[in-house]
């Protein structure tokens, strides 16, 4: 347990519960079944280098992660770029793609809030389509005792620049493992107000999901696993430079408002609808 590190500490837990912040007696991962959920859009090189992650993970991670894509209607769908020899790979998974119809500008909070909402597991590693784990984290992780009411964050590894960055331990806000209810239930979700406008670099919609989570009345606790870490393939600097900074100013302030308004609710969970919009499964196959 010395490989977490507490964020955000919690209040009113006695000892029973967390001893110095971390948290003892609870099941482990490796007893259940866990969901990994990515957002797609239109990244058929992204998708064709995770394959190669998971080609590479173990007969024991495969037997436990259920892999869920949510394709958020790209022009070209994430199915079509299935070839015989990726569909071998992906038949060791539970694997399905959930595909929303419309192709909604920037809906990335919604294409998240579709995949928690239809993983078939009480445990869900949420991730960027630009980032992954190897065999080894992945082992650790499902061998792990997570608590059912915190939430965990990971730090990263940064490729894809001039040279590797391994020493970054910044964690990435939109990779996170939590349990359904805490995500479902106590925040309800990510803001899909949000959806709309992208800078590149600030959608604020996760930051406006930390904001709450660090506000909570109830205690919910949020751990770095310092042992588990993210690779994160970096953009080209051509995608750096092609930040929409009108977009940014426009969740920048939706985000201050909505801040605004908690200061005087105190409310933590999402007050907006999710899933505002249509979607269908247009993949999907079962491990034999």
């Amino acid at each position: 347990m010395d490989n977490l590190y507490l964020l955000h500490p919690c209040t009113g837990i006695d000892g029973t519960g967390y001893q110095d912040g971390i948290r003892t007696g609870s099941a482990k991962l490796k007893d259940t079944r866990l969901t990994l959920v990515h957002p797609f859009y239109n990244e058929r090189n992204r998708f064709e280098r995770q394959v190669e992650v998971w080609r590479g993970w173990s007969d024991y991670v495969r037997s436990k992660v259920d892999i869920l894509l949510v394709d958020d209607g790209s022009p070209n769908p994430v199915h079509t770029y299935i070839t015989p020899e990726i569909e071998e790979i992906l038949s060791a998974f539970n694997f399905s793609i959930h595909r929303i119809r419309k192709d909604l500008k920037w809906n990335t909070p919604g294409a998240l809030n579709l995949g928690l909402t239809m993983a078939a597991t009480d445990w869900v590693l949420i991730m960027d389509s630009d980032c992954s784990l190897s065999n080894e984290d992945m082992e650790r992780l499902l061998d792990a005792d997570p608590e059912e009411g915190a939430v965990y964050k990971f730090p990263r590894r940064q490729v894809g620049l001039e040279t590797e960055d391994l020493t970054n331990t910044r964690y990435l806000r939109c990779t996170i493992l939590f349990h359904r209810s805490i995500f479902l239930d106590t925040l309800g979700g990510f803001d899909e107000d949000f959806s709309g406008e992208y800078s590149g670099g600030y959608a604020y919609f996760d930051v406006d999901l930390d904001s709450r989570i660090f506000k909570a009345t109830q205690d919910i606790p949020v751990f770095i696993w310092n042992n588990i870490t993210t690779t994160y393939w970096m953009p080209s600097i051509c995608d750096l430079v092609k930040r929409n900074k009108e977009d940014e100013r426009v969740n920048r302030r939706l985000f201050y408002a909505k801040e605004a308004e908690r200061e005087t609710t105190l409310q933590i969970r999402n007050p907006t609808p999710i899933l505002r919009f249509r979607h269908w499964r247009s993949y999907h196959n079962e491990r034999s």
